[in-house]
C-alpha cells in the first residue's frame, strides 16, 4: 500500500521579513563590500558573524530577487554571493543555485556571485535548495552591492 500526499506544504515567509523588504544596508543579513574585500576572506568574516544571517525556518527553498534597475549612475550592476550556515557542522558554505539556466553569463560556474546589470536584464530571480541550511548570509561582491542602498535584494522561503 502506498501513501499519496494530499498537500505538499505551504509557502511561508521568515519571521519579521516579507518578500517586499529590501535587505541591502542591513548588516545583519549582508556583509558590506569594504568588509569583505579589505584583505579578509569572506568565510572568515562570516565566521566572525556566526550570530548573523537570515533564519530559513527549516524551509526547503530560498527565492531570491536581485534588482539593479534602480541603481543611479552609469554602472548598474549588483553582484552578490550567498552563504549558508549549517548548525550541525558549524560552518558557512557557498550556496548553489538550484535553477541555473543555460544562458547564465557565468560559463556554468554555479559558485560565482550572482550578477545583475543593464546588460543582464537588470533584474534576476533565483531559487536555491536550502535543505539542511539553518540560515543564510549575503556578501557584496562589488561596490554597488553595498554602497548604493537603492538597489533591491529580496528573499523569501518556501517548502516548494
Amino acid at each position: 500500500m502506498s501513501f499519496k500526499y494530499s498537500s505538499f506544504g505551504r509557502t511561508r515567509q521568515p519571521k519579521n521579513l516579507s518578500f517586499g523588504e529590501n535587505l541591502v544596508g542591513n548588516s545583519k543579513y549582508i556583509i558590506p563590500y569594504n568588509t569583505a574585500h579589505a584583505g579578509n576572506n569572506v568565510f572568515d568574516v562570516a565566521n566572525i558573524r556566526k550570530d548573523y544571517g537570515l533564519s530559513t525556518e527549516n524551509q526547503r527553498y530560498m527565492h531570491l530577487l536581485i534588482d539593479s534597475t534602480t541603481i543611479p549612475g552609469v554602472t548598474k550592476t549588483a553582484s552578490v554571493g550567498v552563504l549558508g550556515y549549517i548548525n550541525a557542522f558549524g560552518i558557512w558554505a557557498q550556496l548553489v543555485k538550484h535553477d541555473l539556466p543555460p544562458s547564465e553569463p557565468q560559463n556554468g560556474n554555479r559558485f560565482l556571485p550572482l550578477l545583475t546589470g543593464v546588460q543582464n536584464n537588470a533584474r534576476k530571480y533565483f531559487v536555491f535548495d536550502i535543505f539542511g541550511v539553518d540560515k543564510v548570509l549575503f556578501y557584496a561582491a562589488n561596490p554597488n552591492a553595498s554602497d548604493v542602498d537603492t538597489w533591491q535584494l529580496r528573499a523569501a522561503f518556501s517548502t516548494f
